[in-house]
């Protein structure tokens, strides 16, 4: 055999080695984060029912999106959406908190803390600022405060 061919083919031999060992190496390093994450996959779905983010019925789905890169993609995006409303609507309801929104006590004179008639004394009347922070506390909103 000529040497330079000789010299060639173990050039040849030695690069497609080390390819192969490249792609042997990242195949088994993808099958180690499969077996990694499927570890995790039903306790993660217990946690979210629990968390109530997902329902009962939804297991199955759940846990197929979660086999695959893209549909786990698309479930984190649906939860990050979750999140950013329920979020949204906590800072929407807290805003309404702290705020007079009564028409009179906006238009009225301010009275001095000592000269409040209502300061110490418990009422029937339910201001709209009243129903404003029990609106935002989730309470209901009954005719009567005390």
């Amino acid at each position: 055999m000529n040497p330079e061919t000789a010299h060639k083919t173990l050039a040849y031999i030695q690069a497609s080695s080390a390819l192969a060992k490249r792609a042997l190496d990242d195949r088994n390093e993808l099958a180690q984060d499969r077996e990694k994450a499927a570890a995790g996959r039903e306790a993660l779905i217990a946690e979210m029912i629990t968390a109530e983010a997902i329902g009962d019925g939804q297991q199955e789905k759940v846990a197929t999106m979660l086999a695959t890169h893209s549909d786990t993609t698309a479930l984190l995006k649906s939860a990050i959406a979750k999140i950013a409303e329920l979020s949204a609507n906590q800072k929407q309801a807290g805003d309404s908190l702290g705020h007079g929104v009564d028409a009179d006590a906006l238009s009225g004179p301010v009275p001095a803390a000592r000269n409040d008639n209502y300061i110490g004394e418990k009422t029937a009347e339910v201001k709209d600022s009243d129903r404003a922070m029990l609106g935002g506390l989730g309470l209901p909103v009954a005719g009567a405060v005390g």
